[in-house]
């Protein structure tokens, strides 16, 4: 509130020295135009560094399309036939999570007049409760683990396991940057998000292991493949214009 009042009061006493100064429009206008300058280069920097990423992902799309290799440094502890493929750091775990809850209501009753000027009211506060509608929310931050049989995910305060053999549903983002999953036996359907920051996304890598796991490594190989042209297309679309 206090920061408001000062902001307020900065804006009134600079409107009131624009009006005696009207040749500080001038500074103001460059200050506009500096500002919208810099806001354009840094997006215009955020752009291209988001499309060389993906560039990068497309490579590395194709190097774990060439066999999908199994990780054999990984820690992970792994089932009778299962291995390792892919994995990366930097992913978000969301799930959907009420934001609280909304009171509405108002007092209730009749009033009685008691004398002319006096009077009492009957009856009580009427009030009703109910959540708010749920929303995707960041839980953790963490490591994904992409297996021929599982996807696993490893943070700091959750970790979550997707068996492929009981998924009942699959999400997922344009360019994979977020992939929700839905298993059988987990009431929540919980979510994958990540940039692509050089690595796959966590939705393309989730689709791999599916991939892998319904269809087989040849079938996941054209797929991979698929994703990397699709992305080296859109770059060189995006480079002609």
């Amino acid at each position: 509130m206090v920061g408001l009042i000062i902001a307020f009061l900065l804006l009134f006493f600079g409107l009131v020295w624009l009006i005696a100064n009207p040749v500080g429009w001038v500074f103001v206008g460059i200050g506009v135009a500096g500002i919208a300058l810099l806001i354009y280069l840094l997006k215009k920097q955020s752009t291209e560094e988001r499309v060389k990423n993906m560039g990068v992902m497309a490579q590395e799309l194709r190097r774990v399309a060439e066999n999908f290799a199994p990780i054999e440094e990984s820690y992970l502890s792994r089932k009778p036939g299962e291995y390792v493929f892919y994995e990366r750091d930097q992913v978000e775990l969301r799930e959907y999570k009420s934001s609280g809850r909304a009171t509405t209501g108002g007092y209730g009753g009749a009033n009685y007049r008691l004398t002319q000027n006096l009077s009492v009211s009957g009856g009580g506060i009427k009030a009703s409760s109910k959540a708010l509608p749920e929303e995707s929310t960041t839980i953790d931050n963490g490591s994904a683990i992409f297996t021929n049989q599982r996807v696993i995910f490893m943070g700091a305060n959750h970790t979550r396991e997707w068996d492929l053999s009981k998924l009942l549903g699959l999400q997922i983002s344009d360019a994979g940057f977020e992939v929700s999953a839905a298993v059988s036996g987990r009431q929540k359907t919980s979510a994958l998000a990540g940039d692509c920051l050089g690595m796959i996304t966590p939705g393309i890598a989730f689709a791999l292991a599916v991939e892998i796991f319904q269809e087989g490594k040849e079938s996941a190989k054209k797929l991979a493949l698929d994703a990397a042209e699709d992305i080296e297309g859109q770059i060189a679309a995006r480079a002609l214009k």
